[in-house]
């Protein structure tokens, strides 16, 4: 059972334990356990359905189950499968505090897990769902430029706090693409990104697009 509590029968309020209110410093676990203590009893906790509806980030998520799960508010069930590798965590709710003996997570093998059932919160994608979604948000790098280069730059960038979005990688691959039309060399690209990174540029200027002042006859 994923979420126990103190409810009267068709009742259509929830009923919160004082002490246990008091007991949660966090104002944002405090929220999500008040949350998650009026779903129903069949209800699936799941991390990434919390974060939506609150609106919050991972790490402030995380942070907020981090709470619960120190005052025993928040428990999980240890899911493995053949050869017991974990597959899965199953979260259970408490409307108090759970003994701290007993909250050691619970390991269930794959074959005796109970069914699942449909949550209020968005479902899990799909394994195509996640493949597409990670080629979207891939970098590509130009071919004409090594991976140990655009690696490089990558790492660079995210040392410094720069990290590349996917519109400012796709300007410089454009830049890049553009210098090398112009006729840079792959080498004279690489050679040029390193100088970028050495002298902490944020990005690259490539030599073959600087326009050249045009020569003006001033003699007669």
């Amino acid at each position: 059972m994923p979420i126990t509590r103190l409810r009267h029968a068709d009742a259509p309020y929830t009923m919160l334990p004082v002490d246990t209110v008091q007991e949660v410093t966090d104002v944002v676990a405090l929220g999500m356990w008040a949350y998650l203590q009026s779903q129903p009893e069949d209800w699936i906790v799941r991390q990434g359905q919390i974060c939506a509806h609150f609106h919050i980030g991972r790490d402030k998520c995380r942070n907020a189950v981090k709470a619960l799960k120190d005052v025993g508010l928040w428990t999980e069930e240890v899911e493995q499968g053949e050869g017991g590798k974990i597959i899965g965590r199953i979260a259970t709710i408490h409307y108090e505090p759970v003994p701290l003996k007993s909250r050691r997570p619970v390991t269930t093998l794959l074959k005796n897990r109970r069914p699942e059932k449909p949550s209020a919160g968005k479902p899990p994608p799909t394994k195509e769902e996640v493949i597409q979604k990670k080629k979207k948000n891939k970098i590509d790098r130009p071919d004409f430029i090594s991976k140990k280069v655009w690696d490089a730059w990558l790492a660079f960038r995210k040392e410094r706090g720069w990290p590349m979005t996917l519109t400012s990688a796709r300007l410089l691959v454009e830049k890049l693409e553009r210098a090398r039309a112009a006729g840079a060399t792959p080498t004279e690209l690489e050679d040029e990104i390193n100088t970028a990174i050495e002298r902490g540029w944020r990005t690259i200027y490539p030599q073959a697009l600087k326009v050249k002042p045009a020569r003006i006859k001033d003699w007669i």
